[in-house]
């Protein structure tokens, strides 16, 4: 039984008190499931407003549970013993004085890894191909993709209740789910950051998931993310200021 208003799951929980049962409610982020007899039995997510309209279609509160499901998958697969991806670089780094020596109206380029915590996360065998292909380039799956990863994350909280009378409460950090979570996110600053080492000042800058680099490097990069098994853009950019860049194409400003 799935369930996303919490009227309805406190409903459940209130007739289970007083049917005097055993049960564990399991609460992990905005989501709670209650497990009676050893099984998973009522499923609860707690939406936010924002976000209330865009889970109303069930797939995209699917798409959670799939990814987590086959993480866990992989995580029993590999017997709880997940490697560390080694944290080498940081998320960003801003060459400000550097970009200051070029004048405005200077072109470059921005390279743009595309749905890189997604990608990563199938590179890493954490997600299927089928599931990484179906939903990769659809923008309307952008969200859930987005939130089924960054809950991997969050802690799991269990509150045991028996004969229907609340007797204990454990919170509790899942390793594996936490390593999986930061490997991905490290995967993507490293790729960024070695390409940063590697090009020196020809790198403006990289932020995450993306790196500005001269004209000069951009085939050297190109060939970096194919051989990286990386999809990626390009966007032709200019200095508007010291601080700022107009991508070329729409005109929008943009920090650096």
């Amino acid at each position: 039984m799935s369930l996303s208003k919490p009227r309805d799951f406190d409903a459940i929980r209130k007739l289970l008190i007083k049917q005097k049962k055993d049960f564990i409610i399991v609460e992990r982020g905005r989501k709670k499931t209650v497990i009676i007899s050893g099984q998973p039995r009522i499923y609860y997510n707690s939406i936010s407003h924002n976000n209330s309209k865009y889970f109303k279609d069930a797939t995209k509160l699917n798409l959670i549970r799939i990814v987590h499901a086959q993480v866990n998958k992989h995580i029993k697969s590999k017997g709880f013993l997940i490697d560390e991806v080694p944290h080498v670089f940081s998320s960003i780094n801003i060459k400000k004085a550097l970009y200051s020596t070029y004048p405005d109206g200077y072109c470059f380029y921005h390279v743009d890894i595309k749905h890189a915590y997604w990608r990563f996360a199938y590179l890493l065998g954490y997600i299927t191909y089928a599931t990484y292909t179906k939903y990769k380039d659809d923008p309307d799956y952008k969200l859930a993709r987005n939130i089924a990863l960054s809950t991997l994350s969050t802690k799991k909280k269990r509150k045991y209740y028996s004969q229907g009378k609340f007797i204990n409460q454990i919170l509790s950090y899942d390793i594996c789910s936490w390593t999986i979570y930061k490997n991905i996110r490290y995967s993507t600053y490293n790729i960024c950051g070695e390409i940063n080492k590697m090009l020196g000042d020809k790198c403006l800058a990289y932020r995450v998931d993306g790196v500005i680099i001269l004209g000069e490097a951009l085939s050297i990069v190109k060939e970096f993310m194919r051989i990286n098994k990386l999809y990626f853009k390009v966007i032709e950019c200019q200095k508007a200021n010291d601080f700022q860049y107009v991508i070329t194409d729409s005109g929008e400003l943009k920090n650096l």
